[in-house]
This record gives C-alpha cells, sequence and structure tokens, in this order.
C-alpha cells in the first residue's frame, strides 16, 4: 500500500509519542500522582531542582527522558504487553504494526528498550532502572508482580564486560586482581544515584549480590 509506513518509521513516531506524553505527565506533576511513594522519592531526588541545583554531577536530558519513559510506561500507564503500548499511547498506530508478531510470547509481557549512542551514559540509565525496580520490589506493600530483585546484566564482549565490573564492583587495586568497591559508580556518584533515606539498602544490595560470569 503506498500508505504503508515502515516499522521502523512507526518504532520512532511511537518513541516520539512516549517521550511528549511522559514529560507532559512529569511536568503537570500528574507523574508523581500516579507512581509508588518509592517512585516518586526517587524521582523527586534525581530530577527534582532542590536536588539537581545542589550536585555537580546531573542526568542530561537524554539518560533522564530515558527513565521517565520506562516510568511513565510502566507505572502510569501500567503497560502488560508490547501491543498495550500501542493501546495506551498511540492507538492509530496499530493497523501498521504486525499484530501477529506482537502477539507471539516473546512480547507477552512489559518490554522496553532504551536506544543510546555510545557514550552517551547507557549504564547509568541502567543503574537508575534497576535501582528503581529494586527499590520498589523492597517496599511494596504486597507482591504486585511488577518489581524484581533479580537482575541479569549482559555484556556484549569484554571490553563492556570489564567497564560493567568497575561500574558494579569498583576498579582494579594496583598491582592487585582485588577490586575497590568504593570506586564503583554507586560510590563515585552517590548523591547523584542514592537517595539518603534508601542508601545503605542499595549499597548493601550492591555489594552481596554481584557475581561475575
Amino acid at each position: 500500500m503506498a500508505n504503508q509506513k515502515l516499522r521502523g518509521d512507526i518504532s520512532l513516531e511511537l518513541a516520539k509519542t512516549i517521550s511528549e506524553q511522559a514529560n507532559n505527565a512529569f511536568n503537570a506533576g500528574s507523574m508523581f500522582e500516579d507512581v509508588t511513594p518509592t517512585t516518586r522519592d526517587l524521582l523527586n531526588h534525581w530530577f527534582g531542582e532542590s536536588y539537581t541545583d545542589s550536585r555537580t554531577f546531573n542526568f542530561h536530558e537524554g539518560q533522564k527522558q530515558s527513565i521517565l519513559n520506562v516510568i511513565y510506561l510502566h507505572e502510569v500507564l501500567k503497560i502488560k504487553d508490547v501491543l498495550d503500548i500501542y493501546s495506551k499511547v498511540d492507538s492509530d498506530l496499530i493497523p501498521f504494526v504486525n499484530l501477529a508478531d506482537l502477539k507471539k510470547e516473546k512480547y507477552s509481557y512489559p518490554k522496553y528498550a532504551i536506544k543510546m549512542a555510545t557514550g552517551t551514559g547507557k549504564t547509568w540509565v541502567m543503574h537508575a532502572l534497576m535501582i528503581w525496580q529494586l527499590l520498589n520490589a523492597k517496599h511494596e506493600d504486597s507482591y504486585s508482580g511488577r518489581y524484581t530483585k533479580n537482575f541479569l546484566v549482559v555484556a556484549p564482549g569484554i571490553i563492556v564486560y570489564d567497564r560493567l565490573l568497575d561500574a558494579f564492583k569498583g576498579k582494579i587495586k594496583e598491582g592487585t586482581q582485588e577490586r575497590d568497591e568504593k570506586t564503583n559508580d554507586f560510590y563515585s556518584n552517590g548523591d547523584l544515584f542514592l537517595p539518603e533515606a534508601y542508601k545503605e539498602e542499595i549499597i548493601r544490595f550492591i555489594q552481596n549480590n554481584t557475581v561475575t560470569k
């Protein structure tokens, strides 16, 4: 069909609409009403002006957008599966997607992808989203099945794998094979990642639950 949109165009259009809706909800304050108290604490700490103005380092706009988009889909829209994203964000796109494909089992649960260029801080976004999931899993009043304490991080090669070990376990001490945990991302950038009320439990989790291949 002449007016048939390419699949890539649909994905980009969907992503743009998600960003617009997430920003509107955040800026209007309605997002804070729809998320959990734990998520509200994190959003305030990460993006509230009283915190960002007092820190040397903050998430840049692309990182902030990625974090907001995932939280918006998961907590505000309460997405159940990939097709649900289209239905709740922009149902006008549904006629242009492969419904048979999206109804496959591999798309039957909340599934999000973040596309960022090399060197733009994907690891920090991953840290934030893991903290968000972890703290909500630990602090929700009753089990919802929408948060987890279990994470599998897959690296595409040795260089990235070593960088991830630095991020979670700290850099190797000079002249040894031991890692200095106080050089990991969570210690080095604790003011950014860790609200004071949750700091100790996040640090303990990272120390006690990070394993290597």
